[in-house]
């Protein structure tokens, strides 16, 4: 198989003015993730992040090379690309993902007070999105973990009635009951 990054430098190198090198670099990478090959698609995207930092697919660039480190298990740096892309593009079309992904790190390393911000931020900035939906639940289970265990039922239930008014599917509901039963044992089990 062909070096893509090879022939995308290759590319760059022979025609600097091009205003598509940007583009080969970025599908370059986007074929080395198809791959499997991480690795080397953080290295492309690391190249067109250095060789064309004010293109319009820089942003892109940067979402995937966190994407990349974050296939590639290394994930304080793909955290820290995480963190730099919503601090240049805290509008940007990512990130409510982004936020979600550092949240969801967080919580597995028990920073539960950085997951709830992070999730609440999801919640009121991209209220009407997808993932504004999952991060409702999300910061449930953030509450929980960090022992505000009257927050997180709040929050269950009042997530139950957005699910009852606005016809959720019946699994998200029953996820959302199942979480608020966990909470309400919790709860008498330490009264």
């Amino acid at each position: 198989q062909p070096d893509l990054s090879k022939i995308a430098e290759e590319f760059v190198l022979k025609y600097p003015g091009s205003t598509v090198g940007d583009n080969v670099v970025l599908a370059a990478g986007d074929a080395l993730m198809e791959q499997g090959k991480y690795d080397r698609a953080s290295l492309s995207y690391q190249q067109l992040l250095a060789w064309f930092p004010t293109s319009a697919q820089a942003e892109e660039a940067l979402y995937r090379l966190g994407l990349a480190l974050d296939k590639l298990e290394r994930k304080d740096s793909a955290r820290i690309v995480y963190d730099n892309y919503f601090s240049r593009h805290p509008d940007g079309p990512h990130a409510p993902e982004v936020l979600i992904v550092t949240a969801g790190e967080a919580l597995q390393v028990g920073r539960a007070r950085d997951a709830i911000n992070a999730y609440r931020t999801v919640n009121e900035r991209f209220y009407y999105t997808s993932q504004a939906e999952r991060a409702r639940f999300d910061l449930a289970r953030a509450y929980a973990a960090g022992g505000q265990l009257d927050s997180a039922i709040v929050h269950c239930q009042a997530l139950l009635q957005k699910q009852r008014e606005n016809l959720f599917r019946a699994s998200d509901s029953l996820e959302t009951l199942h979480l608020l039963g966990t909470l309400y044992q919790t709860k008498g089990e330490r009264a």
